[in-house]
């Protein structure tokens, strides 16, 4: 193929990516839109309001129309990393991925846990306070599928084929199960055909190569290739063979593409839908796995090789789907097929649009500077660099964690939920063309002490006779001596999902509670307790009183909480909570 040819086709393959994360995201089922009723499929970018900062520093922000997220960025990152040469893996896991957690935008929980623990130093297959062993290998999400096409320019500029090693030593520097792997591999080895063969896709026919060529793209990793490490962490955390698993996943893999090629013979846009929510792409829990979402791209490039952006509009609209990633992919691979033509106007008004075009050239040449990562980004290095920014006005220079110099564009004040948090967006500019937005929050300053605990006020002060409390939230406290293993059980074989966690508990589902701390203050012999988040707890407090109930703790307040504990009829620890204001 002509150079020129291939400079084009790898240039609307990053364009697609980047266009189709944009029009996806508003939708994404996590993306956390204050407005969650889409609008009629279009192509055309809007800008919308999205809810950040989890339960305790909630705050809204405007999204600009065009702006790309966490999948795009990485995307970067990772053509950032190859123009290192050899090193790329020790550039991205000792400076990409520290410093993606300062300017990241909607990335999963499996993709930041192992971005803290690199920057900690520590590979996230190795024990860490913000992941774990067994919590890596069982994240097989898209997070490398999403981020391989850099990969596969590459390989296409040297005329080769995929190295598949390579492929698989990228996607475990963030996840470990064979799903995310394996799904790196269908959609890297769908571009390669589209940058190689230099012709649009007949209908169907990129679902019957990819089922011919499954001893390639699911040949088992080289032990040798592996992370230092990897193989043997494995063997302690998972009680099977990871070379049984990988041939079960890609068992599971091929039985997705056979799926994805019998949905092709159907014609309407429900059968469509249909073979979709069949492969898992909408309403599931395995919508955002990495086989699942590349047979989910494979089956939509195909389908609509005659129409890409009918392609890419289903990816981006589809109902209860990992929106934002599914379109993506199906762009990048609609990308590579058929050019960029189809995708205008967007393709000019997607954030960054002139830097994603020097990217996409750059992983042509990935050689183009050379050296190592000079020094580790850790979390001192993080923290620093934005507390930096406190100070920084528009037009001034700082220099970023990789050694980029960054122009501050502006700053803004973000829309805060809780009154004693403040929350700031600094919007930077890097001199290679990236645009880069921080968050800082920071706590309001306090009352004084003597104003800070505040008598508890009267029956007769602000509650009325008939006022009931309100309860906000109920959950259950248990108290366990394996915090890991009693974790494990409940996600991965009672399929509960953590909310919040700490070095001595974790909360799953916002409702069960697991803690190691030991409550010397519990009177009862029941290890496990009720707990109750309420308004006017001091409503409730009276009827347990009048009643005669066995009280624990009476009710007391300071610093913001209001708090007392009884036992219920059979014996239970009950704690009430109200928080003051």
């Amino acid at each position: 193929m002509a150079v020129s040819d291939l400079s084009a086709r790898a240039t609307a393959a990053f364009l697609g990516a980047a266009v189709g994360d944009a029009l996806g995201w508003p939708q994404e089922n996590r993306s956390s839109n204050a407005d969650r009723k889409a609008p009629a499929p279009a192509m055309s970018f809007r800008s919308w309001l999205r809810r950040s900062g989890g339960r305790f520093s909630p705050y809204e922000e405007e999204i600009l129309a065009g702006s790309y997220s966490d999948d795009t960025q990485m995307l970067c990152a990772v053509a950032r990393s190859l123009q290192r040469g050899p090193s790329w893996y020790e550039w991205l896991t000792a400076v990409e991925l520290p410093a993606f957690v300062v300017y990241q935008r909607g990335a999963g929980r499996a993709l930041l846990a192992a971005c803290r623990a690199w920057t900690a130093g520590v590979p996230p297959w190795e024990p860490h306070k913000s992941t774990s062993p067994e919590a890596y290998f069982n994240a097989g999400g898209n997070g490398g599928a999403m981020r391989i096409l850099p990969h596969v320019i590459a390989a296409a500029a040297e005329g080769g084929s995929l190295d598949q090693d390579r492929l698989f030593r990228d996607v475990s520097a963030t996840h470990g199960h064979p799903r995310a792997a394996l799904g790196a591999a269908v959609q890297a080895a769908a571009l390669h055909g589209g940058l190689n063969v230099g012709r649009t896709l007949g209908y169907g026919e990129l679902i019957e190569v990819l089922l011919d060529g499954t001893d390639e793209w699911g040949s088992l990793p080289q032990v040798e290739h592996m992370p230092k490490g990897w193989l043997s962490a494995w063997n302690m955390a998972v009680s099977v063979g990871f070379e049984e698993v990988w041939r079960n996943t890609v068992d599971e893999m091929t039985g997705l593409l056979g799926k994805a090629q019998k949905g092709m013979s159907a014609g309407a846009l429900a059968s469509e839908h249909e073979t979709l929510r069949e492969l898992g792409c909408t309403g599931t829990k395995t919508v955002g796995s990495g086989t699942v979402s590349a047979a989910g791209a494979v089956f939509l490039a195909s389908r609509s090789a005659a129409n890409p952006r009918a392609g890419l509009l289903s990816a981006a609209y589809l109902p209860k789907a990992d929106t934002d990633t599914l379109a993506s992919m199906t762009g990048s691979i609609l990308g590579a097929f058929a050019g960029q033509e189809w995708m205008a106007p967007l393709d000019g008004q997607v954030q960054d649009s002139d830097y994603i075009t020097w990217m996409a050239l750059a992983a042509l040449e990935p050689t183009r500077v050379t050296g190592e990562a000079s020094s580790r980004i850790d979390k001192g290095a993080t923290t620093r660099f934005v507390r930096s920014l406190a100070d920084a006005r528009p037009g001034q220079v700082v220099e970023f964690l990789d050694g980029r110099t960054l122009t501050v564009e502006n700053r803004e004040s973000m829309r805060s939920k809780t009154e004693s948090t403040t929350v700031e967006r600094v919007r930077l500019r890097a001199s290679d063309g990236q645009t880069l937005d921080a968050v800082r929050l920071s706590r309001r300053s306090r009352p004084p002490t003597s104003e800070a605990k505040q008598p508890l006020p009267s029956m007769e002060e602000g509650f009325g006779a008939g006022t009931s409390p309100v309860v906000l939230r109920v959950g259950v406290k248990v108290s366990v001596v394996h915090l890991d293993r009693m974790r494990r059980f409940y996600e991965e074989l009672v399929g509960m999902s953590p909310t919040r966690v700490g070095g001595t508990f974790v909360t799953l589902n916002d409702i069960l509670a697991l803690s190691t701390s030991e409550d010397t203050e519990m009177s009862t012999p029941s290890r496990v307790s009720i707990y109750l988040d309420v308004l006017n707890i001091q409503v409730l407090w009276r009827r347990i009183e009048d009643n005669g109930i066995s009280v624990v703790d009476p009710l007391d307040g300071e610093m913001g909480r209001r708090r007392f504990r009884c036992l219920d009829p059979e014996g239970n620890l009950l704690e009430v909570r109200e928080t003051i204001g």
